[in-house]
């Protein structure tokens, strides 16, 4: 299944029997894709489209992630997977509701990030030895800390567990830093709006993964709003914000490569007194990276569910 980003603010949507149509005000004949070949439609740009596209979308089973200009999500729609069995819904509210299963969850969660982060940062400090004592020292601080909490005999609270990964959240983006050229200006991730080339890349990224996840959880038969780690609050998709953890370093690691090769350069980010943005040129150069990495993070999330409904005690939420 392939992924359409649309970033133009004159393109209008049509659909043809099984063929989704794009017309550009340029050009004469519209553009024409199957139905069959797509999987998502991003937009992030005023675009043109009825309710019976959006209709026809859902009976293809394509699924519609509607982007604001800065690359926030402001709605996404069409999320049209949605497996038939109640009782996985029912099951995974009884289990958000325990907890001893949220904090071994949580637990599990702020490991498993925390050891990607030091992964990370010990890959760059191999790849970078000007700045290896920096990066190496990070990595370790945060393996330090993963050990304390291991060695702990009771499991961590929820909220003693986000603390632990804020203190975690802080080395690491300091010592990231070192992997990006100071001219970047990155000095620790900021957002709404982000205040530099490298936190536009990561939030465009995180928003983009995030979409991600809210699908395959759907299409698993899962509430993406009914977190454990990730607490309930309105209009937030909190089971998704937990699944995305297992995935953010490939986020960051994809925002290094792209600076790092000058695939993207200052002159695809504009600099405004309220915060960065990102050209059109340099958001199309994202979207081919993500789109590289979205077939890989697909399946991953795929293995990663099916793993965890493996477990499920009941036999009619594991069909």
């Amino acid at each position: 299944m392939e992924t359409l980003f649309i970033d133009r603010r004159d393109i209008r949507l049509d659909v043809e029997g099984q063929r989704l149509l794009i017309h550009h005000p340029e050009r004469r004949l519209a553009q024409s894709i199957p139905l069959a070949r797509l999987g998502w439609v991003v937009i992030s740009r005023s675009v043109q489209l009825t309710s019976d596209v959006l209709f026809r979308l859902s009976a293809a089973k394509v699924s519609l992630a509607v982007m604001s200009g800065r690359g926030e999500p402001t709605y996404a729609g069409c999320e049209l997977l949605r497996h038939g069995n109640v009782a996985r819904r029912v099951w995974q509210y009884r289990m958000s509701q325990s907890p001893d299963v949220q904090q071994r969850l949580s637990s599990w969660l702020v490991i498993s990030r925390m050891l990607r982060q030091a992964r990370l940062l010990q890959v760059q400090a191999w790849q970078r030895p000007q700045a290896r004592r920096i990066l190496l020292a990070a990595s370790q601080a945060i393996r330090a800390q993963v050990q304390a909490l291991r060695a702990e005999e009771v499991t961590p609270s929820v909220a003693r567990l986000r603390g632990i990964e804020g203190s975690a959240a802080a080395r690491y983006f300091e010592g990231l830093q070192a992997a990006f050229a100071p001219a970047l200006n990155f000095t620790g991730r900021n957002r709404r709006p982000p205040k530099d080339p490298v936190n536009v890349v990561l939030s465009l990224g995180y928003s983009l993964l995030h979409q991600l996840a809210e699908q395959q959880l759907v299409a698993y038969g899962l509430d993406p709003m009914i977190g454990f780690y990730h607490q309930l609050e309105y209009s937030r998709s909190s089971l998704a914000c937990d699944l995305i953890e297992l995935y953010r370093d490939q986020v960051e690691a994809m925002a290094i490569e792209l600076f790092a090769t000058q695939v993207l350069r200052p002159e695809h980010f504009t600099q405004q007194a309220d915060g960065c943005l990102m050209t059109k040129a340099g958001r199309a150069l994202c979207y081919q990276a993500f789109a590289r990495c979205k077939s890989r993070w697909v399946r991953s999330m795929r293995n990663a569910l099916r793993r965890a409904l493996s477990d499920l005690p009941d036999e009619e939420a594991r069909a």
